[in-house]
């Protein structure tokens, strides 16, 4: 934990030079918590926050932002650029990322408040006031304080959840034009599917996509599942296709990949993508969602062709410069539940890049505990799962390297130096009382051997959904020996890739 805030801070992967990406995790989660939904945002290590990101997935966007600077409104700090001109935010820059600011008298306060229409932001009780208020004699070093701006003049990012009606105005942190020429912070998006828990902040927080249109990277079912949303029904027409006779939205511009992308697609000069389907339960155009053709679904079938599964997406995001990539799964479950082999292609491509060197960090979802029924898994994955997809992946890295295990064999396992980060974990809303018996996996003739045993050394009511994924992956690996390092994202997290 970084000294001087409440956030994590870990350095993934196994290279001992400069990082590639750097990632913050605005919501990882799965539901059913509105403000913590699928949402990355995500840039060059070598570039400033201040100077753009992408967001990977979309789900909780301004939500998860109000919500993180209401906890701690430093984690933002560095999202904006400090312009000499004010004075107000000038200070020396310290070790955990907070900016001293000097002393404030209240007359320059009053004049300050002033030239920005009155509205004044406290970091510290996190609450915009109206009117200018005495400042403390001696501040504490950790504070600092942000100045917004009305219509008029220069503009301030902000976070806070209530709205003062003298500032006319007030931009969130997504997009905040400090000047005319100031550069927009969040460029694009890259959508892996269309479901609400990853799309939801796209529709919600539309407005703060005007006037700088934003485009939307998905494949052909994504994009066509945001204009549903955004069809003038449930929320008004804010989106074009790009090759359309429109070119763009009011708010965003969609872009359609194919998929799978046998080159990179360009997002800027610094990234770029490339995109193949994964299975995420059954094609809703072609099968009704009842629990019959959910247990049907469940059911190995090697006669099952990719249209009959709704496709999610798996993206792996390249930095120009070092060549390093990092690997991330939208929703997805298992090739043997499928009935498909899309992940396998997958970590084909992603075992070759290991081997190589250019790919040591992989994000996948485990949205449900060893005891999750398969007919209820719902197109996601568990511990049992996610290792039964692992152990594909082992295969091919060591038919890849040409020789069984190869030199990393001998420091812990064909996978030695991978670190598997953990997302959209659903949080349980209702836990079962201590005198009733947890759901047992063996009552489940399709759950596998290691699930039961999983269930019988951690009963469920002792702890928490995350805290016993965490475990029952590790006791998995522990037995599997692969040689994955497991890491489950959190809120707030910031990563070094």
């Amino acid at each position: 934990m970084e000294q001087g805030t409440r956030w994590k801070r870990l350095r993934l992967g196994n290279q001992p030079d400069k990082p590639a990406f750097e990632l913050l995790v605005l919501g990882c989660g799965g539901g059913p918590v509105g403000s913590n939904l699928s949402s990355y945002l995500v840039k060059p290590a070598a570039q400033r926050w201040s100077e753009g990101c992408i967001g990977l997935e979309a789900g909780s966007t301004l939500g998860a932002i109000v919500s993180l600077a209401e906890r701690d409104s430093t984690l933002f700090a560095d999202f904006f650029p400090t312009h000499e001109h004010d004075t107000s935010m000038k200070g020396e820059r310290r070790s955990d990322g907070v900016d001293e600011t000097p002393q404030e008298s209240e007359r320059d306060r009053k004049a300050r408040a002033l030239r920005t229409g009155g509205v004044v932001w406290d970091a510290i009780t996190a609450s915009v006031t109206t009117a200018p208020r005495p400042v403390p004699a001696r501040r504490p070093r950790s504070s600092r304080q942000v100045v917004l701006a009305s219509q008029e003049g220069e503009g301030r990012a902000f976070f806070a959840s209530e709205w003062t009606p003298s500032s006319r105005r007030l931009i969130p942190a997504f997009e905040t034009p400090v000047s005319k020429a100031d550069t927009l912070r969040l460029r694009f998006f890259v959508i892996t599917h269309g479901h609400l828990d990853h799309i939801a902040g796209l529709v919600i927080s539309s407005a703060l996509c005007r006037p700088q249109v934003k485009p939307i990277y998905g494949v052909e079912h994504t994009i066509a599942n945001i204009e549903r949303a955004m069809d003038g029904g449930v929320w008004p027409v804010l989106g074009a296709r790009e090759k359309s006779k429109e070119g763009k939205g009011l708010a965003y511009q969609y872009r359609v990949i194919e998929a799978p992308i046998s080159q990179s697609i360009p997002l800027s000069s610094a990234l770029s993508f490339s995109a193949l389907p994964v299975a995420h339960g059954p094609n809703p155009s072609t099968s009704v969602a009842t629990p019959a053709s959910l247990a049907s679904h469940s059911k190995s079938d090697s006669t099952k062709s990719s249209s009959d599964v709704y496709h999610s997406t798996a993206v792996f995001l390249r930095e120009e410069v070092s060549k390093r990539e990092f690997l991330f799964f939208g929703d997805v479950e298992p090739d043997s539940v499928s009935g498909t082999d899309l992940n396998r292609k997958v970590w084909t491509a992603a075992a070759s890049k290991i081997v190589a060197g250019s790919l040591d960090v992989i994000f996948i979802e485990c949205s449900y505990p060893s005891s999750q029924p398969r007919a209820q898994l719902f197109g996601h994955l568990s511990p049992p799962y996610v290792m039964e997809e692992l152990a594909v992946l082992e295969e091919l890295v060591v038919a890849s390297r040409g020789t069984k295990g190869g030199a990393a064999d001998a420091k812990g396992g064909p996978l030695a130096g991978v670190t598997v980060v953990i997302t959209h974990i659903k949080d349980e809303l209702y836990l079962p009382p201590p005198d009733t018996a947890p759901s047992s996996a063996t009552s489940d003739p399709t759950t596998s051997a290691a699930a039961a045993s999983i269930e019988a050394k951690y009963p469920r009511e002792r702890e928490t959904v995350h805290e016993r994924i965490e475990r029952e992956l590790n006791e998995l690996e522990r037995e599997r020996g692969t040689g994955v390092r497991f890491v489950l994202a959190e809120q707030g997290m910031r990563l070094e890739i």
